[in-house]
């Protein structure tokens, strides 16, 4: 079969080049993570499968990317390997990017190395409580990890949120610790539950600023199956969702004009080269801007 003949197929990966005008919602977003009066602050971006949100994490990603100022995060719970511990892989992954964007401060490394002692701990506890279920029983183990320890005890969670907050106020040259978070919707409840959570009780703190890319009624379902499904839990999990979310940006649908445009710069670029078609692409965004 010739090229001719061959009929153009693409993948459904987020673009790394936006034929669709998400600059519109790209830079509001950026402009609320840069507001001092936000802080610490949690975005929403909303829209079903398939609607652009992955492509809009990864446009934020790379422009706060170029800021020094900025440490950026990004992750995905649905990959994560530990299922059983969706809370602590999330902090985790967020202390170890800290601890690779800081490795030549030593200061900084024993901090991030004690908050990861907690989270360590905290699993040790997950294993044991575990192994109890499954009837292998670690009594010693057990009576370790149930004994009640002080709040600052490097074995506890329990003054995790203190510690992390006085760890992003002494980075230097820092304003800001991003979060991106991807395919939250894909989750299964518990751990959908669990990575808002992570969210809320842990790393919400000043210089932090999340932002979770997601279908809203795909996680506020997650949310109310992980309470049990009933009419009650539904309330509960819009207005669990309303307190953890402070700005929420749906992603609007759509436009016959827009798909029209989009498939054109789609089915144009196997024929151009990289200059001539990025020249397409900005004129596509200089008739959009113009209302045309």
């Amino acid at each position: 079969m010739s090229d001719e003949q061959r009929t153009p197929l693409w993948d459904d990966n987020p673009s790394v080049i936006d034929l669709l005008g998400f600059d519109a919602v790209v830079a509001p977003v950026v402009d609320a993570i840069a507001s001092e009066d936000l802080d610490p602050l949690t975005i929403g971006l909303h829209a079903r499968w398939g609607g652009g949100k992955s492509t809009i994490l990864q446009l934020v990603g790379a422009q706060l990317a170029a800021d020094e100022s900025v440490v950026v995060v990004e992750t995905n719970p649905w990959e994560y390997d530990d299922h059983d511990d969706v809370k602590g892989t999330l902090i985790a992954e967020v202390l170890d990017a800290l601890g690779e964007r800081f490795k030549n401060d030593a200061g900084l490394t024993q901090k991030i190395g004690g908050l990861l002692k907690r989270i360590s701990w905290s699993r040790v506890g997950k294993v044991v409580a575990k192994g109890v279920l499954t009837q292998s029983l670690d009594l010693q183990g057990l009576a370790e990890a149930l004994t009640p320890k002080p709040r600052s005890s490097p074995e506890t969670m329990a003054g995790f949120k203190g510690a992390f907050a006085e760890l992003i106020e002494s980075l230097p040259d820092t304003e800001r610790v991003v979060v991106l978070v991807d395919d939250l919707d894909r989750c299964m409840p518990a751990a959908t539950v669990a990575t808002l959570e992570a969210i809320k009780l842990f790393l919400a703190v000043p210089g932090m600023a999340f932002v979770i890319a997601a279908d809203q009624d795909m996680v506020r379902d997650a949310i109310a199956m992980h309470l049990g499904g009933s009419q009650e839990s539904s309330r509960f999990a819009q207005r669990y969702l309303d307190k953890i979310v402070q700005l929420p940006v749906s992603l609007p649908f759509l436009p016959v004009h827009e798909a029209t445009a989009y498939l054109g710069l789609l089915l144009s670029r196997p024929s151009m080269d990289e200059a001539g078609y990025a020249a397409l692409v900005a004129h596509a965004n200089e008739r959009r801007l113009a209302g045309k």
